[in-house]
């Protein structure tokens, strides 16, 4: 092939094309994983420390809703993606959140292997070195097909 019948193939509107089949390759991997919120139902125990006690729970593609932990003694928030660098959290990772409260806490996330949600947890203690997430459990969850 020579330059000039490159040069006729390959005009600006096939270009265009091509650009335009990249777009839209990228905006429909957005529904290759599942869409994750995590949720927090937290009441306070009237002990003298007002200590919180949470039920943590992952909602998935807005109709299922899992129970991560019962009874976690901390106050939670979601970990912005922005942080997860500099929390040891995966950028694969779907969805994070973190709770604290009296000089301990724990910290959940979430990824995706195709057919199952993985869950990740560890433990944080301020007296002690902040150890490794480990798979706390894995559950089954299926994605809808791009239409």
């Amino acid at each position: 092939m020579t330059k000039a019948f490159l040069r006729r193939i390959i005009s600006p509107g096939c270009i265009f094309f091509l650009a335009l089949l990249c777009v839209l390759q990228t905006a429909s991997r957005a529904d290759v994983a599942p869409v994750l919120e995590w949720r927090f139902k937290m009441t306070t125990t009237h002990d003298g420390n007002y200590t919180p006690t949470t039920t943590v729970s992952l909602r998935v593609n807005n109709n299922m809703e899992f129970v991560i932990e019962p009874n976690a003694h901390a106050a939670f928030h979601v970990v912005e993606p922005k942080n997860y660098d500099a929390r040891d959290i995966p950028k694969k990772a779907l969805a994070a959140c973190s709770g604290w409260f009296a000089g301990g806490g724990e910290e959940y996330y979430a990824t995706y292997d195709g057919k199952r949600l993985l869950i990740f947890h560890r433990s944080l203690d301020e007296r002690q070195k902040i150890e490794r997430f480990k798979l706390l459990k894995h559950l089954p969850v299926t994605v809808p097909k791009a239409h």
